[in-house]
């Protein structure tokens, strides 16, 4: 979940995004046509680029001691993003998204409902950033908690607060 590089720095790591996923498939696919072409020392190489850009990584980094932050997409071995100042955020935010899907098969109909748990830096435009995503709330709590104690920025838990009302 947090990877600390060292005590000033934290590397939160999100998982596999596939936002890359069409771009990773046309390189994965120009790799394999060189390689079937006979050009092995290009085609396979480009293949293996190809590889790793259809399983492009998300992460964020948090460097407290030059208070800055960035979100990165973690490329074969580059993490690529650009650092914002740490102290354009004003809050930690845990909100919740539920979501419904209905699903019809031969008269029967199903539906499926999911609901996540979003812990983001929202900044003083109250846009956010976001830090990781849970399937759990006490583990999205948790990791809130440790986040605002590294960071010592306030939280707003918007979950906790619909359902005390």
């Amino acid at each position: 979940m947090i990877h600390n590089k060292s005590k000033d720095q934290l590397d939160i790591f999100q998982g596999l995004t596939l936002s890359n996923f069409f771009t990773g498939l046309v390189v994965i696919a120009t790799g394999v046509m060189l390689f079937i072409a006979k050009n092995y020392w290009l085609g396979l190489p480009i293949a293996y680029t190809g590889i790793w850009i259809f399983l492009s990584l998300k992460g964020v980094r948090i460097d407290s001691k030059r208070q800055r932050i960035k979100s990165y997409h973690y490329i074969f071995p580059i993490k690529v993003g650009i650092w914002k100042d740490l102290s354009t955020f004003k809050m930690l935010k845990l909100g919740v998204t539920n979501t419904s899907q209905v699903m019809n098969s031969r008269g029967t109909t199903t539906t499926v409902r999911t609901k996540s748990f979003d812990v983001s830096l929202m900044d003083k435009d109250d846009s956010t950033l976001e830090l990781k995503e849970f399937d759990n709330y006490e583990c999205a709590k948790m990791f809130l908690q440790e986040i605002s104690e590294s960071l010592k920025i306030p939280v707003s838990d918007y979950y906790k607060q619909m359902h005390d009302n």
